[in-house]
């Protein structure tokens, strides 16, 4: 008998969940609504396509519509899940009182990121108290080279890796 070669491992991409995670990602990276027809256009998918994902996201909650201007924003169902996922994490637990104890002696606000990919993900976020503050959201993706906790974790990180999230000057 003849030993049965294991294929190698395969990735696999449900076409649909792709698509409305892209329509998820392209309402979070705007500041502004989006209607199907601007969705489509940036999917290069047709208007009815995104029309149908939209109506049922928007009515899992995953998406808002705006009724006056027919245009789109992310839900508040995304804002719960989130909210759930974080709570069964108990890194802000851990994390929370070692930043209070920064703040209190540095005196500037701390934050707490985690490295995904080239991104840094801000988790916690504990403010100073001064009158001057720079705005930081919890939950915003950042390229590493945009962040001061970015620039450290590249400060210590292999050349290699280094080199690949950084911005070379035209």
């Amino acid at each position: 008998m003849s030993a049965v070669a294991t294929p190698p491992k395969q990735l696999y991409r449900v076409q649909v969940v792709a698509r409305v995670c892209h329509i998820l990602d392209l309402l979070a990276e705007s500041r502004d609504e989006m209607g199907a027809t601007e969705l489509a256009e940036k999917l290069q998918l047709h208007k009815s396509t995104v029309h149908r994902l939209l109506v049922t996201l928007e009515r899992n909650r995953f998406v808002e519509k705006n009724h006056e201007n027919a245009k789109y924003k992310l839900g508040w169902r995304l804002f719960e899940l989130g909210t759930l996922a974080v709570s069964r994490v108990n890194l802000y637990n851990l994390a929370r009182p070692h930043l209070e104890v920064l703040v209190k002696k540095s005196c500037e606000t701390a934050h707490l990121g985690i490295k995904s990919g080239g991104e840094l993900i801000s988790i916690i976020r504990v403010e100073a108290d001064r009158n001057f503050r720079l705005p930081a959201t919890v939950g915003r993706r950042s390229p590493l080279y945009c962040t001061s906790q970015g620039k450290a974790i590249l400060a210590f990180s292999p050349p290699a890796v280094a080199e690949n999230h950084t911005v070379s000057a035209p």
